[in-house]
């Protein structure tokens, strides 16, 4: 992945934890999490505050090597291209899209 885009992602989140939300490609209703940084890492929380929210029990963290292989695939997927078998990859990849869409505006 771009050190741009993780960059970008990086501070962003830093200037702005928020609750994102994930982005189904269905007709489900996507799930909300709340992301912060620490350090260089992406801790990701049930989110306190938006309905339905993730249903994680412990937080989850992400590291820039967990973006570089997902990254690839988001951008095929984003152009259509059915990516759901080979996406297993990562559990937490329906997070990392989100934060590529939301906070890396890719």
């Amino acid at each position: 992945m771009d050190n741009n885009i993780w960059e970008k992602i990086i501070n962003d989140l830093k200037n702005n934890p928020r609750d994102l939300q994930t982005i189904p490609i269905n007709n489900r209703i996507g799930k909300w999490f709340y992301a912060e940084i620490k350090g260089e890492v992406i801790t990701l929380k049930k989110s306190q505050n938006k309905k339905p929210s993730s249903k994680f029990i412990n937080n989850h963290y992400l590291k820039k090597e967990d973006f570089d292989l997902i990254y690839p695939i988001y951008i095929r997927r984003k152009a259509g291209e059915k990516v759901s078998n080979e996406s297993k990859i990562s559990f937490n990849r329906v997070y990392i899209y989100s934060i590529l869409y939301n906070c890396g505006k890719v």
